[in-house]
């Protein structure tokens, strides 16, 4: 992954990601590129990725724009900041094979999220709050990506 595989364009707060053409199966999105505060996913910017399993977010993300990841069809897990103040509808639109968001903090904190997003009533949130723990799930998941498929 590089970060020539991300497209930015201003927009308040920051930063935002305004597409992302790269087609890696973990993608860590970028804090700053090019010296510009991330601050923002925004509209449709990895929508229809059908590459993508594994999302990370970084700490500063503050906005899931509408439709960010529709039709990620294989996204499987998307770690979540506690910075996030706001996702908006549809931003998982058609992601048929996400069944995890990892957020780092706590469920309080969750709580406080502006989400508009329907379709997250079936997904299973699990709460971080060290960075071990971070880690460790990052970590079990790049493994997963490394392993031959299993017969079923």
């Amino acid at each position: 992954m590089s970060i020539e595989d991300f497209k930015i364009e201003k927009r308040l707060p920051g930063y935002a990601i305004s597409e992302y053409i790269g087609y890696e199966p973990i993608v860590k999105i970028p804090s700053n590129i090019n010296r510009h505060e991330i601050k923002v996913i925004g509209d449709y910017a990895f929508s229809v990725n059908k590459s993508i399993k594994h999302i990370i977010v970084p700490e500063g993300i503050k906005i899931i724009g509408n439709l960010a990841f529709a039709a990620c069809t294989n996204l499987e897990t998307i770690k979540l900041p506690n910075t996030i103040i706001k996702i908006f509808p549809n931003a998982f639109y058609r992601c048929d094979s996400l069944k995890t968001i990892i957020f780092n903090g706590n469920k309080k904190e969750w709580n406080k999220i502006n989400i508009m997003a329907s379709g997250l009533e079936n997904i299973k949130i699990t709460f971080v709050k060290s960075k071990s723990e971070i880690s460790d799930i990052i970590n079990d998941i790049s493994e997963d990506m490394g392993k031959e498929p299993k017969d079923k």
